[in-house]
C-alpha cells in the first residue's frame, strides 16, 4: 500500500490525466503493457472519443494500480 507522503508526492507529480504513453514512461514499461493492463480490466481507462484507439488514464486511477501493485 503507498505512503500517505508517497501518494502525495505522486499526486503533484502526475498529470490529472495520463496518455498511455505517460502512463508507460511512468511505470517504465511499454505501451503494449499499458494497454494489456486496460483491456485485462487491472487499469482504468477511458477511450478518448475522436479517436478510437486512444485511451485516458486518470491520475486517481493510476494511484489505485500503484497501491493495489506495489510494496511501497
Amino acid at each position: 500500500m503507498l505512503e500517505e507522503n508517497t501518494t502525495e508526492e505522486l499526486t503533484r507529480i502526475l498529470p490529472a490525466i495520463l496518455t498511455v504513453e505517460e502512463a508507460a514512461t511512468f511505470l517504465n514499461c511499454s505501451t503494449e503493457t499499458i494497454i494489456r493492463l486496460i483491456k485485462r480490466g487491472k487499469l482504468c481507462a477511458y477511450r478518448v472519443k475522436e479517436e478510437y484507439n486512444r485511451w485516458n488514464i486518470n491520475r486517481l486511477d493510476m494511484l489505485k494500480y500503484l497501491a493495489e501493485n506495489t510494496n511501497i
